[in-house]
C-alpha cells in the first residue's frame, strides 16, 4: 500500500544520507581531480597534503593579515575563528588570531576539478557580511616538476567581496600531459559575391552639431556624471574600509585605507613643486638633493 511504501522511504532515509556522507569523504580523502570533459586524466593532489604545520602566505593588500591553507584537508592550526573543518583561514600575524573562515573542503559544495595547467579547488567557508553572502576561497594547484618545495603565492584578494584566490605550484602526482595537435584547417569554400565598389565622391554624412559638448539628449553633462561617481565611488569605498578595518580590531587611524601614502601626499607635492621650480629658474639642483 502506499502508507506501506512510505514507511520503506522513511526508513531508508537515513542510510542514504549516511552512504552519501561516506561518498563525499571518501573523495575528499583521495582528493582526485577529474576533468568532467575526459581531456586530461585524473590527478591525485594527496601530496600536496600537510599532516602537520600548513601552508602561510602573508596577505598583499594588508601585510598584517596572512593566510593560513591545507590541501584537501582542514587546516592543522585553529582557534573560534578557524575552526577545526577550515581549510582555509585568514588570521592577524602579530597576535596569531583568526578572523574569518575562508573555506571548509569537506563541505558538498566543494569543486575540485582537473585543468591543463593541474587542478582547481573551489570551496565555501563562512557567511559574509559585505557584499557576498559566503567567504569563498579558490586555490589553483599549478603542477611544475622542476619546483622541490612548494610555492605560494597571493593571486587576488578582496575584503570587500570576501574571497582569496591562491596558487600553490609544485611537482604533482602526475604532470599534465602535452597538448595536442591543432585541428586542421577548414576546407576553402566556394568563392563569394565580390564587395561592393567604395564610392569616390559623394556628400559627407553630417557631422554632429556644435556646441554639443558630448551632452547627451537631456542635456545632462557627462563631465558632472563622471564627478559624481568619483566622489561617490570614493567616498564609498574609503566608508566600507574603515567599517571593515574596525572590524578587525584596527584602531584610531589604523581604520583608514592607504594612511601611509595619504600621510606622505603633502611632502610629496611638496617636493614635486620645490623640483619644478628649481627647474623653471635654472638652479643646479638635482631631484636627488631635495
Amino acid at each position: 500500500t502506499a502508507v506501506g511504501r512510505m514507511a520503506v522511504v522513511r526508513g531508508l532515509a537515513p542510510l542514504l544520507l549516511v552512504l552519501l556522507a561516506h561518498t563525499h569523504a571518501a573523495l575528499a580523502v583521495n582528493c582526485i581531480a577529474q576533468d568532467p570533459f575526459g581531456l586530461y586524466p585524473n590527478l591525485d593532489l594527496s601530496n600536496f597534503k600537510k599532516t602537520s604545520g600548513d601552508y602561510v602566505v602573508n596577505g598583499v593588500d594588508y601585510p598584517s593579515f596572512e593566510w593560513v591553507f591545507n590541501v584537501c584537508a582542514p587546516t592543522n592550526w585553529h582557534d573560534a575563528a578557524c575552526t577545526p573543518a577550515a581549510s582555509v583561514c585568514e588570521r592577524m600575524k602579530t597576535t596569531q588570531t583568526g578572523t574569518d573562515n575562508y573555506g571548509d573542503f569537506e563541505s558538498t559544495t566543494t569543486v575540485l576539478q582537473r585543468v591543463e595547467t593541474g587542478a582547481v579547488i573551489k570551496m565555501r567557508g563562512d557567511a559574509c557580511s559585505l557584499n557576498k553572502p559566503y567567504h569563498t576561497s579558490e586555490i589553483n594547484v599549478v603542477c611544475d616538476s622542476s619546483v622541490a618545495t612548494p610555492v605560494v603565492s597571493v593571486v587576488s584578494e578582496s575584503f570587500i567581496d570576501c574571497s582569496i584566490v591562491l596558487e600553490l605550484k609544485g611537482a604533482c602526482g602526475g604532470a599534465p600531459p602535452p597538448p595536442g595537435p591543432p585541428p586542421p584547417p577548414p576546407p576553402p569554400g566556394p568563392p563569394g559575391p565580390p564587395p561592393p565598389p567604395t564610392p569616390t565622391e559623394g556628400p559627407f554624412p553630417p557631422g554632429p552639431p556644435s556646441g554639443s559638448h558630448f551632452a547627451d539628449a537631456s542635456g545632462t553633462d557627462v563631465g558632472m556624471i563622471l564627478c559624481v561617481i568619483f566622489f561617490v565611488g570614493g567616498f564609498s569605498y574609503f566608508a566600507a574600509g574603515f567599517i571593515y578595518l574596525h572590524r578587525r580590531g584596527e584602531a584610531g587611524s589604523n581604520r583608514v585605507l592607504h594612511k601611509d601614502f595619504i600621510v606622505s601626499l603633502p611632502g610629496l607635492i611638496k617636493d614635486g613643486c620645490r623640483f619644478t621650480y628649481s627647474k623653471l629658474t635654472g638652479r643646479s639642483v638635482t631631484y636627488e638633493a631635495l
